[in-house]
């Protein structure tokens, strides 16, 4: 619902695997062939490209040149296109109401509440009234107390502080139950000082939505603006002991959130902040300790959660509240702030109201939607192809760090064993989660919409926190998004999960030649073993532990040729608007697509007669993507991967055996000279 951070208890898929150092190498400049083409028009239809000298653009510029991004979409490339596909199997499952399995008729029933927009028109805001009614007739800290320890009032149950059980830092056989940050509308903890380009965005549109909606609910404009003056208010004294976006890519991040302390401590921390009657209101009981993520942040809380700020505080949650709700209530209230979005990040046109349905029911009905996917769109041999090519690529990283010459045998023994012990998750798990236990109730017993996805929700929350000291089984595929285009290395359990959502496109099908899988999924499963052995999956071991194995000179060694790649990002610049790439947030993801590159070639030398040329053009084809303006904004600020031209041509400018394909020499755009190359495995 929106572009927000509410709870989701969940390792993040290709995290930002950042490296915050101070460098002493010296800068590289970027080739200057290379011109940002990741915009509609960015490519001249008639100019010639050379691919000598920018690979990317010339295999890809009939395609830049005239594809157009889909309405309702502010990016498209062939992760898009994959992703359509799979959209469009699982709408037209979505609407047969004649299947025996009970996944598909939770998934059908929650469309047939989407759907029904004669029945959201009529109810209009009424579902949402009893909620902000409970937050207005707040009157006191007492009352806020009250409102804040009963679900049935408090929805949202995460707010100024947040709470879920995850995997133990130390140790990964057990969930651990975490205090967190509160959730803010701006992307950045520093948008409240000093407002950004992206955070003014966000803030004009968040405005702009909850400004409508208030209005709907009769609110006159000046108390619309109040109150939404109110919750920027507060969420400015929040932010001030908030973790900033460096903070989050900073090396010690891990380190730094891993407080773990008595619940006695974190209450003391939060003063009058009910945190113990709010835990035990969702189900967490016998609490002992907790992981207080940020305790400077919850010793804030203590101070601001005061009678001074009762009516900022109250306005944080109408607020939060009511912007929650946009995308199912009515007809007139879905259009108006998907446009007010559109608008904001540069899109044009509507998405169809099948995919607003399938977008929706996957926002809240989860891992139905995978067990849906799962049943009907992988095959035993798809599971068997992925997981040979991630067992091949397993032996190359075994013999790559076996032969690692700055590395010391004791190190090279920790990290093979890191490798020999990762769990590998391919394409669809031994056996499907049981969702027996959510029910929806039927529109013929007073269901509708808003019903149906607050019961979602809060059955999801409460099969997270009912994980709370149980014990944790590695090799247990807790799977998620499964029909999404993507694919994600976890620390906490050290594992690789290829989820059958990218097995299709040009990443794979069963008839491909060795180079285009070579050049598609098996790039994509080389990156993600990487991830094991780079600045943020190095700080965990094998069994998922934070925990130090590398010798200190070892590290060092390899922070400085981090160091080395993040220096040429830092002196990278994609144009005048969009200025310098970040090297620290992007350095992690830098790092795996080149490490994933090189064990595909690894491969491909064992492969006879093996093409080349195939293999070079199917990975640049499967990184192409157009984006807008404000898309491209967002991932210059936020996203911990390189633009598409850069994860091509910089990542293949590092292999001789890209430039001999091609005969690219020291006069060509796409020649990187040995000493000035970044690749740190």
């Amino acid at each position: 619902m929106l572009i927000k951070k509410y709870f989701r208890a969940t390792c993040s898929i290709a995290i930002a695997l950042a490296l915050a150092l101070q460098s002493s190498v010296t800068a590289l400049a970027a080739p200057d062939a290379w011109k940002d083409p990741s915009q509609m028009g960015s490519v001249s239809v008639t100019e010639a490209y050379n691919i000598k000298d920018d690979f990317y653009t010339t295999v890809n510029h009939d395609w830049l040149t005239s594809t157009a991004i889909p309405a309702g979409k502010d990016n498209y490339g062939e992760f898009g296109i994959l992703q359509e596909q799979n959209d469009a199997n699982l709408i037209e499952i979505m609407k047969k109401s004649d299947s025996d399995d009970l996944d598909q008729q939770l998934f059908h029933t929650y469309y047939e509440f989407l759907s029904d927009w004669d029945t959201r028109n009529a109810l209009g805001y009424a579902p949402i009234i009893p909620f902000i009614d409970s937050i207005r007739n707040i009157s006191s800290l007492d009352e806020m107390n009250k409102f804040l320890v009963n679900p049935d009032a408090n929805v949202l149950e995460n707010g100024i502080v947040s709470y879920y059980s995850t995997v133990s830092f130390d140790d990964p056989t057990k969930y651990a139950l975490n205090i967190s940050e509160g959730v803010l509308f701006l992307p950045d903890a520093n948008d409240y000082t000093t407002l950004s380009d992206l955070g003014s965005i966000y803030k004009d549109m968040y405005t702009d939505i909850a400004s409508y909606m208030l209005k709907r609910m009769g609110y006159s404009s000046r108390e619309t603006k109040k109150i939404i003056k109110d919750c920027f208010a507060y969420e400015a004294l929040l932010a001030k002991n908030m973790y900033t976006q460096d903070d989050q890519n900073a090396l010690d991040y891990y380190e730094k959130i891993n407080n773990v302390i008595p619940l006695a401590d974190a209450k003391a921390l939060l003063g009058n902040y009910p945190i113990e009657g709010i835990l035990n209101s969702v189900g967490f009981t016998d609490i002992d300790n907790v992981v207080a993520e940020n305790p400077k942040y919850l010793a804030s809380v203590g101070k601001l959660y005061n009678k001074k700020n009762l009516s900022l505080m109250k306005n944080y949650f109408i607020v939060h509240t009511v912007v929650y709700f946009s995308d199912i209530l009515d007809r007139e209230t879905y259009e108006t702030t998907q446009k007010i979005q559109n608008d904001a990040f540069g899109v044009s046109g509507m998405k169809s109201d099948d995919q607003y349905y399938l977008d929706t029911a996957e926002n809240n009905l989860s891992t139905v939607i995978d067990n849906v996917y799962i049943n009907n769109f992988t095959s035993d041999k798809m599971k068997k192809d992925i997981e040979g090519v991630i067992k091949d690529s397993i032996a190359y990283y075994r013999t790559m760090l076996a032969n690692e010459e700055w590395m010391s045998q004791e190190t090279k023994d920790a990290a093979i064993h890191k490798l020999d012990s990762m769990v590998i998750h391919a394409v669809k798990p031994d056996k499907l989660i049981d969702h027996s236990g959510l029910v929806l109730i039927p529109k013929s017993e007073g269901g509708n919409l808003v019903v149906a996805s607050l019961i979602a929700m809060r059955y999801w929350c409460q099969d997270n926190y009912k994980k709370y000291k149980t014990t944790k089984d590695r090799n247990y595929w807790d799977y998620s998004i499964m029909y999404m285009v993507n694919s994600y290395y976890s620390f906490t359990d050290n594992s690789i999960n290829i989820i059958p959502g990218i097995c299709g496109g040009v990443f794979y099908n069963e008839n491909m030649t060795k180079e285009e899988i070579y050049g598609g999924i098996g790039a994509v499963i080389g990156h993600e073993i990487s991830h094991a052995f780079d600045s943020r999956g190095g700080q965990f071991d094998a069994s998922g532990a934070l925990a130090d194995w590398w010798t200190a000179e070892d590290k060092a060694a390899f922070n400085g040729r981090v160091s080395k790649l993040t220096t040429y990002f830092d002196n990278l610049k994609v144009s005048d608007t969009m200025g310098n790439c970040n090297g620290v947030m992007l350095s992690g993801e830098a790092i795996a697509d080149m490490a994933g590159v090189k064990c595909m070639l690894s491969l491909a030398a064992k492969e006879p007669n093996f093409d080349y040329n195939k293999f070079f053009t199917n990975y640049a084809v499967m990184w192409r993507r157009l984006m807008t303006s404000e898309n491209e904004l967002y991932r210059m600020s936020q996203d911990p991967h390189p633009l598409s031209y850069l994860r091509t041509n910089l990542v293949l400018a590092q292999y001789d055996e890209f430039l001999n394909t091609y005969g690219i020499t020291a006069t060509d755009g796409m020649y990187i000279a040995p000493a000035d190359r970044i690749a740190v495995w």
